[in-house]
């Protein structure tokens, strides 16, 4: 893979208080980048040298422009997105579907537009798996399968894939999509499931309580490390070719089988006892991300198994 990143750039991070914004606002700092990104008003200011928080939404255009006239950034990494989490089942009300289609698929198509005019800039767009579903048991995607929205999320993930293939051909620019499965870190949002995973198993731990909780043990996840992702999409932003690039772990993994390792790490059981909502479950379908072309193209691959993932969050909350 051949970089063409070599000197201090400046950065514009829509998302930077998420976990991967977060994760690629420090990238960037320890590089000597001059670093913008995006928060919620009700977020405190960063105190990072070299970052500065921008409070404005880029889902209208004005203000988009502005902005990006104001920064006139070499990289964009647009990472914001508006989601349920993994354990709490939310209502796709109309205000929800409004302000995932405003994050997604306006403030893709403000950035592109301004990018139009700032050819020289590179964009990275967050994709997600959720543009996919089964159509068997298992389904292995590659950059190149049909889409297939399995919900709202995902149908405006899709628009925002259009957008940045039509722009790439219309215009020839430097647009680039990520199309992340499942991944977590210490900075994920605690409702997600692995936040919950490691304190279920952290109470265990420490002996307040006998099993583990959860909706389906049986269920199986494609699932890597933030921070891995994070540096991927680096690499990505930083080679010549503008694609699409899938980032997951290739495999599926069983989450009875995850807490059982974790836990046999913990010193624990690795018989965990666990009351699960859903009984095994053998009519489930499955999407799994075929990784290869991270591979070939980046050199990138995940290290850190589920249960290496999940043991790093175990020891957080039990401070060891």
């Amino acid at each position: 893979m051949e970089s063409v990143h070599n000197y201090a750039v400046n950065i514009l991070i829509t998302g930077a208080a998420g976990q991967d914004g977060s994760f690629l606002v420090d990238l960037h700092i320890k590089k000597g980048d001059k670093v913008w990104g995006t928060v919620s008003s009700d977020n405190k200011a960063s105190s990072k040298i070299n970052f500065e928080p921008i409070y404005s939404k880029l889902e209208d255009e004005g203000t988009a422009i502005s902005v990006l006239n104001r920064i006139v950034p070499d990289r964009i990494y647009h990472m914001a997105a508006v989601h349920s989490s993994s354990t709490t089942k939310f209502p796709m009300t109309k205000e929800i579907r409004e302000k995932m289609f405003a994050c997604h698929v306006s403030t893709t198509k403000n950035i592109l537009e301004w990018q139009v005019h700032n050819s020289s800039c590179r964009l990275v767009v967050a994709l997600s798996s959720q543009m996919y579903s089964p159509v068997g048991n298992i389904t292995k995607v590659s950059e190149n399968s049909q889409v297939n929205p399995s919900n709202y999320y995902g149908e405006t993930k899709v628009q925002a894939m259009n957008l940045l293939r039509q722009y790439r051909e219309k215009y020839d620019l430097k647009t680039y999509g990520a199309i992340l499965f499942n991944h977590t870190s210490l900075r994920s949002k605690s409702s997600f499931l692995f936040p919950h995973l490691a304190r279920e198993l952290a109470a265990l731990a420490r002996g307040e309580s006998q099993k583990i909780y959860l909706d389906d043990a049986s269920a199986l996840i494609d699932i890597t490390h933030a921070y891995e992702v994070c540096n991927g999409l680096y690499q990505l932003i930083n080679t010549r070719e503008p694609q699409e690039i899938i980032f997951s772990s290739g495999e599926l993994f069983k989450i009875s089988e995850v807490i059982s390792k974790a836990a046999s790490r913990l010193n624990l059981n690795p018989n965990v006892a666990i009351e699960s909502k859903t009984k095994d479950d053998l009519t489930r379908k499955y999407v799994v991300g075929n990784n290869s072309l991270a591979w070939e193209k980046l050199g990138w691959k995940p290290i850190m198994k589920p249960d290496d993932i999940l043991y790093e969050q175990v020891s957080k909350e039990l401070k060891i």
